[in-house]
């Protein structure tokens, strides 16, 4: 299990930081892992809570605004390592 905080912070292009910052958030993750000698299987789980969050932003120096792209929610990846001696 792992916490990731990530801080309030400027949107790209905003070189004088003058918009509006971009949110704080936590993201809670866990990994599970089977280790034999011929093999590793493991099973990562990311965002668990499916936080909504700007993963990215940018500022608009004409209007004046930030344009948000969000992140991605709640996801999983299996992998499986497979030792060749």
């Amino acid at each position: 299990y792992f916490l990731t905080y990530t801080g309030t912070q400027y949107a790209s292009d905003d070189l004088h930081n003058t918009g509006t910052k971009i949110g704080s958030y936590w993201l809670n993750n866990a990994a599970l892992q089977y280790d034999k000698k011929a093999y590793i299987l493991s099973l990562e789980m990311m965002n668990l809570f499916n936080q909504i969050y700007a993963g990215s932003a940018f500022y608009n120096t004409a209007t004046h605004t930030n344009t948000y792209y969000p992140a991605a929610g709640r996801n999983m990846m299996l992998t499986l390592k497979v030792n060749i001696e």
